[in-house]
């Protein structure tokens, strides 16, 4: 096999092969940012644990790729939140893929939350906000007014903790995007359906799979 090292040019065709199959049509700019951005990851991941995948192919495919499957599903100029956000995955490689879109990032470990702004920095980033603090303390220590039309998240924790978590900060009419794994719909199946009320959300699974690697995954999506 051959070594792929992070953000090199192989790298960047197999994320641009893993983008296309999830119906994206990457531009050079998005590719060369996403690859300044592992190679920032990888490098900080040397000295501190940001991430537990540190193969690059894993990188290009679990982390960036699988970031990608949101992109249809959220409207043009929303505004986002991606609560539990780690390193910068999925919120980071939205806001690179969608200069449109407004994204507040929410991370609770600070070291994850300082590795985003320097990210950010560097990559330039202008429609990108990070805060250091608690999802569920968003209206007492984020900005207070600011709802948002999508809030998404990855791999963060069961269904009825995101939506309690999500909810408060929601615009009328938005939506709550949680990605899974292959289980999404069971998942879904034994939510508590009072978590569903008050107000009522309808809830739905789009299942997709891994790019490359052909691995199921899951949205379930609430709106």
């Amino acid at each position: 096999m051959t070594l792929i090292k992070p953000g090199d040019s192989q790298w960047k065709d197999l994320l641009s092969q893993g983008a296309k199959a999830l119906g994206q049509a990457p531009d050079e700019n998005a590719l060369e940012k996403c690859a300044a951005f592992a190679r920032l990851l990888a490098q900080a991941n040397n000295r501190v644990n940001l991430s537990s995948i540190r193969d690059p192919r894993d990188m290009a495919v679990k982390h960036f790729a699988d970031s990608l499957a949101l992109i249809p599903y959220i409207p043009e100029g929303a505004k986002v939140a991606d609560i539990g956000s780690g390193a910068g995955f999925p919120g980071l490689v939205l806001a690179i893929f969608r200069p449109d879109l407004q994204l507040t990032s929410i991370e609770t470990i600070r070291k994850k939350a300082n590795f985003q702004r320097h990210a950010a920095l560097e990559l330039g980033l202008s429609n990108v906000k990070i805060y250091n603090i608690r999802a569920e303390n968003w209206k007492t220590e984020g900005d207070k007014g600011l709802l948002f039309d999508a809030v998404v998240c990855r791999a963060l924790s069961d269904l009825s903790a995101i939506l309690s978590w999500a909810r408060p900060m929601l615009a009328p009419k938005g939506q709550i995007i949680a990605m899974k794994g292959p289980k999404g719909a069971q998942e879904l199946e034994e939510l508590d359906q009072s978590c569903l009320n008050d107000p009522p959300l309808k809830a739905r699974v789009a299942e997709y799979s891994l790019p490359i690697e052909k691995a199921k995954r899951s949205l379930v999506i609430f709106s």
